[in-house]
């Protein structure tokens, strides 16, 4: 089976979906960065100047802060990877489009590719993979983008959880505060 020709339409909305996702991906990603990188340098200050601070804050509000740090860390990591998958696509999709723009693959034979670029991953994500594959193969160019786009977007969730984490700390220390 040679590559499947999409219509102009079919190629504008993978391009779009695409484009979009890995843009979109690779500013949360920075924006969890610093909420991460805060979050920490704040629990740093907690557990460093506890004997101080102990004074002045209850410890039910440390331990709580450093709960919902802990929280905000496993949101982070989950937000990072799904950046990883994003803007890997994303890449890897663009560098695609330019080697078919510059006519270096002419007819490739687009299972091997497949089966190649799905080798690839580990599982779980191979079965993962694989059954978007299976979609591309059956006709459906766009279940990819769709999927990613989709992923951009639980990405997008996991920045919130990552937010409520880091203000549920601020609103804890500081209603915890005593003068």
């Amino acid at each position: 089976m040679a590559y499947p020709n999409l219509t102009q339409e079919e190629r504008l909305v993978n391009d779009l979906l695409l484009a979009m996702a890995g843009k979109a991906a690779k500013g949360v990603d920075s924006f969890s960065g610093w909420m991460m990188g805060g979050h920490g340098l704040a629990a740093t200050i907690l557990v460093s100047q506890f004997a101080t601070l102990a004074k002045h804050l209850s410890g039910c509000a440390i331990k709580w802060t450093l709960c919902l740090f802990v929280g905000s860390l496993v949101f982070g990591m989950l937000e990072k990877y799904a950046a990883l998958l994003v803007t890997s696509a994303s890449a890897g999709a663009k560098v695609g489009r330019e080697a078919f723009a510059r006519h270096e693959l002419v007819d490739p034979k687009i299972e091997v590719v497949i089966h190649s670029m799905e080798m690839a991953y580990f599982r779980p994500l191979r079965w993962f993979v694989h059954r978007s594959f299976a979609k591309i193969l059956a006709g459906d160019l766009n279940s990819g983008p769709r999927k990613f786009m989709k992923l951009a977007q639980i990405q997008g969730l996991l920045l919130v959880g990552q937010f409520v984490s880091v203000i549920a700390s601020v609103w804890i220390i500081a209603a915890g505060f005593r003068f």
